[in-house]
């Protein structure tokens, strides 16, 4: 079991616009401690996000999404499996931005 995350066309899900595979439960366990060791203040990306390491179709409206792209934007760097997230979790954003649709958990 792990989380995905996804932006989908319309709201019955029926065409994928993208998709991110974030990792199983101990990636995003792993995750979540490193972001919280960093000190960074990133409430959405830590609770909405990374909180419970599995999601059932859990959506980010899209004033959520924004301010996980502004929270991104301020994580300082970190491991590569992080960094690595944080580049894919961006992309993820901006389209979700660009076609004013959710993040699909």
């Amino acid at each position: 079991m792990g989380l995905d995350a996804a932006v989908y066309a319309d709201d019955a899900h029926d065409r994928q616009i993208s998709s991110l595979r974030i990792g199983n439960s101990s990636l995003v366990a792993f995750l979540s401690d490193e972001i919280s060791k960093l000190g960074c203040d990133a409430p959405v990306l830590q609770t909405k996000v990374l909180g419970s390491g599995t999601h059932s179709s859990d959506e980010l409206a899209l004033a959520d999404v924004k301010a996980l792209r502004k929270e991104l934007g301020v994580v300082p760097p970190g491991s590569t499996e992080l960094e690595q997230f944080r580049a894919g979790l961006l992309a993820l954003c901006e389209i979700a931005v660009r076609n004013m649709r959710p993040i699909v958990f």
